[in-house]
């Protein structure tokens, strides 16, 4: 199975029990996101993951159309006050647990014991979500997700987990200026 498949499958909230997700966002404070009342996607728009299929493409591209207009920004076909555009990323990680030294004494020499736990390796997968004001082609909003891809989910525990990942993702969205 590709891991491209996979990739989001990961996105599901850490208290859920399934795999963690991380999420964060950065926006440009002198933004005035009052002003964003629609948005579309940015021309051209390709994915950054080669290997990612279309299933996959197509669950993120509706995740993220009906998150929006909950956000008071609904899409239009062409020139949206706001571009949207999105990058997915998978990379290999490696964890690993940092070694143990213990002391002891009894009768006779002292011991010195290590233990040292496994290394695991995994996949990790990126989504980032990136607003543009297409006037200034300036990016004003940027929402990260990381988490692990998982391969035992259905395709239907892919579809809500991308789902709940990009809720997750845009819950702070227009971000409330201080």
């Amino acid at each position: 199975m590709h891991r491209a498949i996979l990739v989001l499958a990961l996105l599901v909230s850490a208290g859920c029990g399934g795999p963690r997700l991380t999420v964060d966002s950065d926006y440009e404070p002198s933004t005035d996101f009052s002003k964003f009342k629609t948005w579309s996607w940015m021309a051209g728009m390709k994915p950054s993951e080669k290997d990612i299929d279309s299933i996959t493409q197509k669950r993120i591209r509706e995740a993220i159309e009906a998150e929006l207009p909950k956000r008071g920004i609904p899409k239009v076909d062409d020139g949206g006050d706001l571009s949207a555009t999105y990058q997915i990323s998978i990379q290999r990680k490696i964890e690993t647990s940092s070694a143990s030294v213990g002391v002891g004494y009894g009768w006779g020499p002292a011991h010195i014991g290590v233990s040292k736990s496994p290394t695991r390796t995994y996949d990790e997968g990126t989504l980032v979500l990136d607003l543009v004001d297409p006037k200034t082609k300036t990016l004003i909003w940027r929402g990260t997700a990381k988490g692990t891809v998982s391969p035992d989910t259905s395709p239907e525990e892919r579809q809500e987990h991308i789902r709940e990942a990009v809720a997750y993702l845009l819950e702070d969205y227009p971000p409330k200026n201080k």
